[in-house]
């Protein structure tokens, strides 16, 4: 288990084409060595990097359309967990630095109707979904839906590109508990010389 962070975009135009282009070849290149097929050329993890980066700094205007980066302090392996809920096909990618899935085409429009809030991640066999679960599938919702009554209504081609980039170990209730009754060694801002802190 471990923390990850969850970046979540939707695409609009021609770079939906490009990134289902990309992810298609970052996974055509992976190499199985006996735990699943991983991306290990060091050119294509950087690029698989650069996307999810680039996504970040370019998220205040079209074409990305809508963005979310939030962190997920649990989930192993986040990308096949998450991606195999969702009950329709992504494409993906997946390297020991950052994992990143794509959906679009007949993948995204058999998601649609499973963004319903009683519908998506419901859980396998029955069972209840967990908290991060939840969290994904809101945000998830939030943002294929976004502009959906613009774009899809007039025929623009849009995906969704989901990374997972992992950061640390995961979070204990005990380390919830204790960062939320003190505050943290690195937090310096405003605070005066004469409290030790920079």
């Amino acid at each position: 288990m471990g923390v990850t962070w969850i970046t979540m975009a939707k695409v609009a135009g021609p770079l939906a084409r490009e990134v289902e282009r990309l992810v298609a070849g970052w996974s055509a290149s992976a190499l199985d060595r006996g735990d699943g097929p991983r991306v290990e050329d060091p050119a294509a993890v950087s690029s698989m990097l650069a996307l999810a980066d680039a996504l970040e700094r370019h998220a205040e205007a079209p074409p990305v359309v809508a963005f979310v980066r939030f962190v997920d302090p649990w989930t192993t392996a986040g990308a096949l967990h998450f991606t195999s809920r969702l009950g329709v096909e992504a494409a993906t990618a997946l390297s020991d630095s950052i994992d990143v899935a794509f959906l679009g085409g007949p993948a995204l429009s058999a998601l649609r109707p499973r963004l319903r809030p009683d519908r998506l991640l419901l859980g396998i066999g029955g069972r209840s979904s967990t908290p991060e679960e939840r969290w994904f599938g809101d945000n998830l919702r939030h943002v294929a839906t976004a502009w959906e009554g613009l774009l899809e209504s007039r025929g623009v081609e849009t995906g969704l590109v989901l990374a997972f980039r992992p950061v640390g170990g995961c979070w204990t209730d005990e380390d919830v508990e204790a960062g939320g009754r003190s505050l943290p060694a690195w937090f310096g801002v405003g605070a005066s010389p004469a409290a030790g802190t920079v």
